[in-house]
């Protein structure tokens, strides 16, 4: 059995990255007993940022009392992640921004991983105009949780937002995604 955690971060529930990371989630679920959690960042009522307060130093635990906390309760526990969001800007949207900010809790005094590693990661990244600086958004999100948090890479996507009929219709990116899904119940 595998804990898969997916973090939606864009404000669509149906936008591009959210129908990918679907995708992905159905993959792995498989004929497993793979126990599966969504969060949506954009469906909570009270986050903030990290507040740099340093209490979670020592702990690995954040001490600030929001609605983000059991989505960062979820990172902690799960096997692999799926991390999904799109570009604005050239950019990640700000419920990403405000998600890697919170997960300073796991980081200690040292900057050294509180996570236990070896946690299977899959970034999937929308975007509308800009491929080149999404992937290098794509290629900067798997770094980080590869570098900072000792995960695996697993996965990567990048799409083009050109509406979910049209990704529905082509078809290949969506078997892609469910493939890696399908890939981790295997592993």
């Amino acid at each position: 059995m595998c804990k898969i955690v997916a973090i939606l971060t864009s404000p669509r529930r149906d936008g591009t990255s959210s129908v990918l990371a679907d995708a992905v989630i159905d993959g792995a679920m498989g004929l497993s007993t793979n126990l599966i959690e969504i969060h949506s960042i954009n469906k909570l009522n009270f986050i903030k940022g990290c507040q740099d307060c340093g209490e979670c130093k020592d702990t690995g635990i954040c001490t600030y009392k929001d609605d983000i906390l059991p989505v960062l309760e979820s990172i902690r526990t799960a096997d692999a992640l799926i991390i999904a969001l799109p570009i604005y800007f050239g950019l990640p949207c700000a419920q990403y921004k405000i998600l890697e900010d919170r997960m300073f809790c796991f980081l200690d005094r040292d900057m050294e991983s509180m996570l236990p590693p070896g946690k299977r990661i899959v970034v999937i990244v929308s975007y509308k105009y800009d491929r080149d600086s999404a992937e290098a958004v794509a290629d900067r999100i798997e770094s980080d949780f590869i570098k900072t948090f000792k995960c695996v890479p697993f996965g990567k996507i990048v799409c083009k937002d050109n509406g979910i009929e049209e990704l529905r219709k082509e078809k290949t990116t969506i078997q892609e995604a469910m493939g890696i899904g399908f890939g981790i119940w295997k592993a």
